[in-house]
């Protein structure tokens, strides 16, 4: 492959956390150099710098028919929300950047943009094909994460979260074995985190081919410590006092059973001094209470990074209280700014939270242990903080991740 080599990665929209990560190591190969674009099925915000392959409105319109049916056939199938199917496709080989790729990155291609036809074609193509992992869905037969039933090591038999009908089983297995068919021609994967790598080891989708694990970059010239005085500036409704600020946060943060709001609400009735803690929320409704006997202030979901980093850094510590997690954008985005983090010791969050250095790694899924680390760390984010900053910078720059990928490829020729 010559020095010159062309990239194109693969996500279904420009938005959400794995076009966020996407677009990170997008911009991280830029400035490595290399020419890297972005193409999505269908384009969310105009001023999104990437390529829609559904740009035709009489076009989309149709394919959002098509896709409400394929919505009907799932539920009749008794699938859960956690489970993809790729029956839907479009031939992305009509994109000009598509078809001059030297190498495309497949992030997140749910929603109708790639048919298990599509992976086979693009996995034969001749180009270089990579899968970045940023959940669990490259190696099982549909889900993005599989509740720790580890069956996508047994071809994903007897799946616990489909009816036990059997026509659902056998659906699943048949999802399992076209996804195997298409990984026949040459893809590699990356996994963001040690933990994803090692659990597309055991899966028979993906153990045969080359695995390696590079996580994700990070901005740190946005995501970096801000003067508390300056980050409250854009944070009128909290209220200027000694009370150490609590912040939770995440995509359908309070809604998704999978990033553990259960537990926060556990983990803050264990605290005994409430009147010295205030929780803010964001990412969630508008104004959203949390039935805890701690102050509450939801802000809303954030859109703007620069203002996000301004709440990481006015937050004493952050809490990650997720069940089943890659690498987290948000863990990652805290760290930037200086802010500890509290998690459970589970997935990714052991590559980026070292025990009472840059934050607690509490015991699955101990609520009071959670409790203990909110407590630990909120008390002592002036001596934490310059270690968080040094973690982020060191392994996660766009630097040094854009440079691990571009020799990644060219390893790949």
């Amino acid at each position: 492959m010559r020095e010159d080599f062309k990239v194109v990665h693969l996500v279904s929209t420009d938005s959400g956390g794995a076009y966020r990560a996407a677009n990170r190591i997008n911009m991280a190969l830029k400035q490595n150099g290399v020419n890297s674009s972005i193409v999505v099925l269908e384009k969310k915000h105009m001023d999104s710098p990437v390529i829609d392959v559904l740009n035709n409105k009489i076009e989309l319109v149709l394919f959002k028919i098509l896709r409400k049916i394929d919505s009907f056939r799932i539920k009749r199938m008794k699938l859960t929300s956690y489970i993809y199917i790729s029956s839907l496709g479009v031939d992305l080989f009509r994109v000009r950047e598509i078809k001059d790729a030297d190498v495309i990155n497949i992030h997140w291609v749910n929603d109708g943009m790639l048919s298990y036809n599509g992976l086979k074609k693009l996995c034969n193509s001749g180009k270089i094909i990579v899968w970045t992992m940023h959940d669990m869905y490259a190696f099982t037969a549909g889900c993005y994460y599989d509740k720790s039933c580890g069956r996508y090591a047994q071809n994903c038999n007897n799946c616990p979260l489909v009816s036990k009908t059997r026509n659902g089983q056998r659906y699943i297995s048949e999802m399992y074995s076209k996804k195997k068919a298409a990984f026949e021609g040459h893809i590699s994967f990356i996994g963001c985190s040690r933990w994803m790598t090692s659990c597309a080891e055991r899966s028979q989708l993906t153990k045969h081919h080359i695995l390696k694990t590079i996580p994700n970059p990070i901005e740190t010239d946005i995501f970096l410590p801000i003067e508390k005085g300056k980050a409250r500036t854009f944070f009128p409704e909290i209220p200027n006092d000694d009370k150490r600020i609590v912040l939770f946060g995440a995509m359908s943060s309070t809604s998704d059973p999978r990033k553990g709001y259960q537990y926060l609400i556990e983990a803050l009735n264990c605290i005994s001094n409430k009147d010295a803690y205030r929780l803010i929320v964001f990412g969630g409704p508008q104004n959203y209470m949390i039935p805890v006997d701690i102050e509450c202030i939801s802000v809303g979901p954030i859109f703007d990074d620069k203002i996000l980093a301004a709440l990481y850094s006015l937050s004493d510590v952050f809490v990650a209280p997720s069940v089943q997690e890659n690498l987290s954008n948000a863990v990652m985005e805290a760290l930037a700014c200086g802010t500890p983090t509290v998690a459970f010791a589970i997935g990714g969050m052991a590559d980026m939270i070292e025990q009472k250095v840059t934050g607690y790694l509490a015991i699955p899924f101990d609520s009071k242990d959670l409790a203990y680390g909110i407590q630990l760390c909120s008390s002592n984010k002036k001596i934490l903080s310059p270690s968080c900053r040094e973690k982020v910078c060191k392994e996660f720059s766009s630097e040094r991740i854009g440079r691990l990928y571009k020799e990644f490829y060219l390893q790949e020729r």
